[in-house]
């Protein structure tokens, strides 16, 4: 039986344009791992659109993906939240803070 799901990194921080892979690590009652599962976890991610504010028209600046193996990318200043789920409909939610970053001159 599922306990739960572990997520690393937890939670995550990145700026633009950089990438973050997850891991699922999914436990029983007696929080052992089961390496079974932990490769059936499926990858969504909630996400709020950011856009830019322009005289004549809204512009979508970007949005943040996450891909079916658990690779984040971070495309667009946000807050989102990557959501992992079993087959068994158990889920976790980790924080993502995606920030612009700071330009070198």
């Amino acid at each position: 039986t599922i306990k739960d799901i572990v997520l690393t990194p937890n939670p995550v921080s990145l700026t633009v344009g950089n990438t973050q892979q997850m891991t699922a690590v999914v436990r029983d009652s007696l929080n052992q791992p089961m390496p079974s599962v932990d490769s059936a976890i499926t990858w969504n991610l909630e996400s709020v659109i950011a856009v830019s504010m322009k005289p004549q028209a809204l512009e979508v600046v970007g949005v943040n993906t996450i891909s079916a193996t658990g690779l984040f990318t971070a495309n667009a200043v946000a807050t989102d939240k990557i959501i992992a789920t079993t087959n068994q409909n158990i889920e976790v939610r980790v924080p993502v803070n995606v920030t612009k970053g700071v330009v070198v001159k």
